[in-house]
């Protein structure tokens, strides 16, 4: 951008020499001579003047470009400006809605603080804000270790932790219950009926009998005994801890109370699943079938036997011989022929120490 310079001072013109001086020549001389530095000076201002000129429009076209930018600049600060004012109003909005959320908030934990009123080592007369207590209001008493509640006029008792709830389906006073009957179960017992009569367990329950009770299951001593009723008919059932034998019965309440029994019977498994025979021993704990096949020499072994057991025995005969134990046969064994498949039925009666065995029948293979 062109400088701006200082205009030169005017030159200084000497006077016209006056008509009639009689130095008029001399006058004239010097007014002549001094008119080039006259003019010189003249175009030195003339000069300035042009350059501020240029200057000065220089100057004016860059402050129109800096007005518009400054339009512009205005015109945006106006945006912002409208921006801010929106923002404020929505502040102003939210601290208004702010401050009823901490006014409810404060309500709700007036209302709470009203309702719960703490861990407290005597019954209150009032709540937390010294007025009258609300039904439903509850505190924790440090010196019972429980909760109450006032019910409206007076402080019952809620959950404890030493008694449990106060009371089960209307039952009132501390749950400390010895008996199925006292949570109302009426119909059934644990109890140990010792030598009575077998015949006057009719109620629903479970009883321990000793070796002597009569009307057992025969030989049967010092087991459990369930009993089942519906309305006038019921059932016994018998598991023999000794032998693991279940014995039932039934009975049926006739007119005027008398019970009619039906005789004891042992339950029979049927249709068992064979037991694969695995070396030697027949595990009788596994089941009453055992299916092997022979191919060569072998002595069977029993384990776990009891007195009055019973079992199966399939044996796919293909070589060698076959033998069991002394106790088995009290004379010859029979002669097993091979390449047939034998079935044994042996039998343990309960006052012998020798298994009974019979050879059913074999089939060729």
């Amino acid at each position: 951008m062109t400088d701006v310079v200082p205009i030169p001072n005017p030159p200084t013109v000497p006077p016209y020499p006056a008509l009639g001086s009689p130095n008029f020549n001399a006058e004239a001389y010097a007014y002549g001579s001094a008119m080039p530095s006259v003019v010189a000076g003249i175009l030195a201002m003339a000069q300035a003047g042009y350059t501020n000129g240029v200057a000065a429009n220089e100057r004016a076209t860059a402050a129109s470009g800096a007005a518009g930018t400054a339009t512009q600049q205005a015109d945006a600060a106006m945006g912002y400006r409208n921006q801010a004012n929106a923002a404020a109003s929505t502040a102003t909005t939210r601290r208004d809605e702010a401050a009823g959320w901490a006014a409810a908030a404060d309500a709700s934990r007036i209302e709470a603080a009203r309702l719960n009123l703490g861990a407290k080592a005597a019954p209150p007369s009032t709540d937390n804000q010294g007025q009258a207590l609300r039904t439903g209001a509850n505190y924790y008493d440090t010196s019972l270790n429980k909760l109450r509640v006032w019910d409206g006029s007076g402080w019952t008792d809620g959950i404890s932790a030493v008694a449990g709830v106060k009371s089960l389906n209307g039952q009132g006073g501390d749950l400390v219950r010895t008996t199925l009957a006292s949570y109302g179960i009426e119909d059934f017992k644990v109890q140990v009926s010792g030598d009575a009569d077998l015949n006057s367990l009719t109620t629903p329950g479970v009883y321990r009998f000793t070796g002597s009770a009569t009307n057992a299951p025969p030989g049967v001593t010092n087991s459990v005994v369930i009993v089942a009723r519906g309305a006038d008919t019921g059932s016994h059932t018998v598991v023999d801890y000794l032998t693991g034998a279940q014995q039932t019965r039934g009975f049926l309440v006739q007119g005027g109370g008398a019970i009619a029994w039906t005789p004891w019977r042992r339950g029979a498994i049927t249709n068992p699943a064979a037991v694969p025979v695995s070396g030697s021993t027949l595990d009788l704990r596994q089941g009453s079938y055992f299916k092997d096949t022979v191919s060569d020499n072998k002595t069977y072994t029993f384990a776990n036997q009891v007195a009055g057991t019973s079992f199966w025995l399939e044996v796919t005969h293909t070589g060698g011989a076959i033998s069991f134990p002394a106790t088995v046969f009290a004379g010859a064994a029979p002669s097993l022929t091979v390449n047939r498949r034998h079935l044994f039925h042996f039998q343990l009666p309960s006052l012998e120490n020798a298994w009974l065995c019979m050879p059913y029948a074999n089939f060729p293979l």
